[in-house]
């Protein structure tokens, strides 16, 4: 095996903090370090706006809660129950879930609610 390239880094007190608490999940300095620079080096170009949205879509996906949807579909899925006869079950059910949201949504803080509504173009 060839010799690994050794390099110095300082850290400032916080970046310090972090690495000894990833530290404890058990991987080395180095490994934390690699892992740390190949994620930065796929991701650099991403604005940091882009980075939330990333950030929210794994949030909503994650929990395995969520799917994503394009609107044309929804709204060709509406204007189905619109015309079935079953609408009014539609309805119930819609509703259920809108107070599922509402409950999910309320532990919240109201910027939260916004971005991830904005990351499902809801807002435009």
């Amino acid at each position: 095996m060839k010799n690994p390239i050794r390099t110095t880094v300082a850290f400032d007190e916080e970046t310090a903090k972090i690495l000894e608490e990833l530290r404890d999940s058990g991987l080395s300095q180095s490994k934390i370090v690699r892992r740390a620079l190949k994620l930065y080096y796929t991701f650099k170009d991403l604005e940091s706006h882009e980075i939330e949205k990333l950030r929210t879509y794994f949030e909503m996906l994650a929990e395995g809660e969520h799917v994503i949807l394009d609107l044309d579909h929804l709204v060709s899925f509406l204007r189905l129950i619109e015309t079935h006869p079953e609408k009014e079950e539609f309805w119930k059910v819609h509703k259920e879930i809108a107070k599922n949201h509402a409950e999910e949504f309320r532990k919240m803080e109201v910027n939260r609610i916004l971005k991830r509504l904005e990351t499902c173009n809801f807002l435009g």
